[in-house]
C-alpha cells in the first residue's frame, strides 16, 4: 500500500496554460459565455501578455467572469463542454512533470491541487493518474443551474492546509514526499514536502526556490535545464 505522498499543481506545472482559460475559450466557442464578456478581461490580459501586469491579476479577472458568466447556464451543458475542452487539450503538457508522474507513480499517492473549476481538474487528473484531487467548485441550485458563487475555492493559503489535512486523515506522513508547483500561490506546500521543485517559477517562487535552496527547473522545447539553488 502506498504511503508516500507528491503534490501538483496543474495549470502552468503539468498543463501548458491554465484549465480555466481554455475552458473559458470552449464555454464562448460553444456559445454558452457570449464574447462580450470577454471584454472585461482584455486590460489585464494585455498588461499580462506584454510583461506590464501579473498572471494574477488577470486570472484573478478571468476567475470573476467565469463565475458571473455561467450564472444560470446547465450544469449538463457547462460539463459536456468540460468533456469537449479536455479531449482536445489533454496531452498539451510538458515533458518533465508528465515523465515525473509517471515515475513517481509507481510509489506514490498524486494529489493534484487547482483552483480551476473542478470540471475541469478532474477529467484531466484522472487521465493521468492521481490518486486524489481538489478543485474550485461551483454551487449548483435544485434546477442543476449554476449560481455564480464559489462552494469552495482552492486559493493559494489553502493548499498546505488540504495536504496536512489529507495526511493526518490518512494516518501518512510528509517523509519523502514531493510537491511541484510554478507560481508564489505554490510555495505553502513547496514549504512542506521533503523534495519541492519550483518547475518554470515564477519571480517570486524563484527567490523562495533560490533562499531555501529548492531543485529549480526550466523546461523550455524539448530541454529541461536545472537552475542550480
Amino acid at each position: 500500500m502506498k504511503n508516500k505522498i507528491a503534490v501538483f499543481d496543474i495549470d502552468g506545472t503539468i498543463f501548458r496554460s491554465s484549465l480555466l482559460i481554455e475552458f473559458n475559450k470552449g464555454l464562448m466557442n460553444a456559445g454558452v459565455i457570449p464574447p462580450s464578456e470577454v471584454g472585461e478581461i482584455l486590460n489585464e490580459y494585455y498588461a499580462w501578455v506584454e510583461r506590464r501586469g501579473s498572471y494574477d491579476a488577470y486570472i484573478g479577472k478571468v476567475i470573476s467572469m467565469h463565475s458571473k458568466a455561467i450564472v444560470g447556464k446547465e450544469q449538463s451543458v457547462v460539463n459536456s463542454v468540460a468533456s469537449l475542452v479536455f479531449l482536445h487539450h489533454k496531452d498539451r503538457v510538458y515533458r518533465y512533470t508528465r515523465d515525473l508522474l509517471a515515475e513517481l507513480k509507481k510509489d506514490y499517492l498524486l494529489l493534484a491541487i487547482s483552483g480551476s473549476p473542478i470540471e475541469m481538474v478532474k477529467p484531466f487528473a484522472r487521465y493521468f493518474g492521481f490518486d486524489h484531487i481538489w478543485g474550485t467548485v461551483y454551487e449548483v441550485d435544485a434546477n442543476g443551474r449554476y449560481t455564480g458563487k464559489i462552494v469552495n475555492l482552492q486559493s493559494a493559503d489553502k493548499k498546505e492546509e488540504i495536504v496536512k489535512k489529507f495526511i493526518k486523515e490518512n494516518n501518512l506522513s510528509l517523509n519523502d514526499s514531493w510537491g511541484v508547483g510554478d507560481t508564489e500561490s505554490d510555495i505553502s506546500f513547496l514549504e512542506i514536502v521533503s523534495h519541492p521543485v519550483a518547475f518554470n517559477p515564477t519571480e517570486k517562487l524563484f527567490i523562495t526556490a533560490k533562499k531555501n535552496h529548492w531543485a529549480i527547473k526550466v523546461e523550455r522545447k524539448n530541454m529541461t535545464y536545472d537552475i542550480p539553488s
